[in-house]
């Protein structure tokens, strides 16, 4: 009986440690003030950010006078990702 406990204390000390790295993982992300267009794809979705930048809701940033990787403002970003997300919720709603 004692093993069985140890054994599921353990499991969920495992989840709540990959929780905290994972949370910590999404706030190292958010924090960053540019994002390049591979994170971009990433984490906002391909096709959203296609749409975004070929729109001119998005334009390439530079960092630090350096051109070889496109960089994007990330707070740009997340105010277009929250405007989309809060349209979705809208069209949705109309259809209930």
């Amino acid at each position: 009986m004692d093993d069985e406990i140890t054994v599921s204390n353990i499991d969920k000390l495992k989840e709540f440690a990959m929780l905290i790295v994972r949370e910590q993982r999404i706030d190292d992300i958010l924090a960053k003030p540019q994002i390049n267009r591979t994170e971009l794809y990433k984490y906002y979705g391909a096709e959203r950010a296609r749409k975004w930048i070929s729109a001119g809701m998005l334009r390439p940033a530079c960092q630090n006078g350096k051109r070889s990787t496109t960089y994007f403002d990330h707070k740009k970003v997340i105010e277009l990702a929250n405007k989309s997300f809060h349209q979705f919720i809208k069209r949705n709603e109309k259809e209930i």
